[in-house]
């Protein structure tokens, strides 16, 4: 169980900080007894999500450790692309590996759209849509948990990777 303060990854909204965990007298009687956590997240704190704490189907962890982090920058070089064996599901791998809260499928997922747009470039053609949303929101979720991790700022997180897949 998450105590207040902690921080944790939830679902794709990225990193949120637990503000509360509270029993809800609002919900129906079934619900009454449970604990649910209130979570703000850091790109909007004056939003509120309630998730109850034993709910085990939404996907939520604690944020990396500063270490844990650092041993994820030294790995990325060596975190294979995805495999995706027929285009018709592109779109569903990515969102399989967004929807994961698995920073290891966030960067497969970087990497795959990376190799795939300089083939598409080589050839003439523009990156797709579906290809920058993806990128753009694992991006996203990776730079906001490394920056938390490594208690720095995503620019500093962006540039610390740059440095090390040299």
């Amino acid at each position: 169980m998450f105590k207040v303060g902690d921080y944790v990854m939830y679902k794709t909204e990225g990193v949120c900080r637990i503000e509360e965990i509270t029993a809800m007298d609002h919900f129906p009687k079934d619900r009454q007894k449970k604990l649910y956590y209130v979570m703000s997240p850091l790109k909007d704190s004056g939003l509120k999500i309630y998730s109850a704490v034993d709910n085990t189907m939404i996907p939520r962890r604690p944020v990396m450790t500063e270490q844990e982090a650092r041993n994820m920058v030294e790995a990325m070089a060596d975190i294979p692309e995805l495999e995706i064996e027929n285009e018709k599901y592109r779109e569903e791998s990515y969102k399989k590996a967004l929807k994961s809260c698995d920073c290891r499928e966030w960067v497969r997922i970087v990497k795959t759209i990376w190799m795939r747009r300089q083939g598409r470039y080589a050839e003439g053609k523009k990156s797709t849509a579906i290809d920058d949303q993806y990128q753009k929101a694992a991006e996203a979720l990776l730079l906001e948990e490394l920056s938390v991790a490594l208690h720095m700022s995503e620019e500093e997180v962006n540039e610390y990777i740059k440095s090390h897949m040299q």
